[in-house]
């Protein structure tokens, strides 16, 4: 008799559930310390770090921008919904610069 694939995924779904569960509500009380070790360094946050990484995202905007408009001009067509199925190239690069923009600021550089 084969299996009812409503069925597996019901299960599936239910294992899974129960994973978040245990590991949100029930772990975390278990493993809780009340102070943090004695001596564990702080983490701060680089300047360096920061620029360096948003030149990289700002790279791989820029290259999936372009690549993008190379396939809109062959014919092809946006999937992401946010864009339209085809945008203008100022729709493009306004809507990705906004990204960027959101997406640098979420690791602020460190200000001191």
């Amino acid at each position: 008799m084969p299996h009812d694939p409503k069925r597996l995924f019901a299960v599936v779904l239910l294992l899974i559930l129960a994973a978040v569960v245990w590991c949100m509500i029930l772990a975390p009380s278990s493993c809780a310390q009340d102070r943090p070790l004695p001596g564990a360094p702080k983490p701060k946050p680089s300047s360096k770090v920061f620029w360096l990484g948003s030149a990289a995202l700002a790279a791989a905007k820029t290259y999936d921008a372009v690549r993008t408009r190379q396939a809109l001009d062959r014919g092809n067509w946006e999937n992401d919904p946010v864009f339209g199925r085809h945008p203008s190239p100022a729709k493009q690069a306004g809507i990705n610069a906004a990204f960027f923009v959101g997406e640098a600021l979420l690791f602020p550089p460190d200000r001191a």
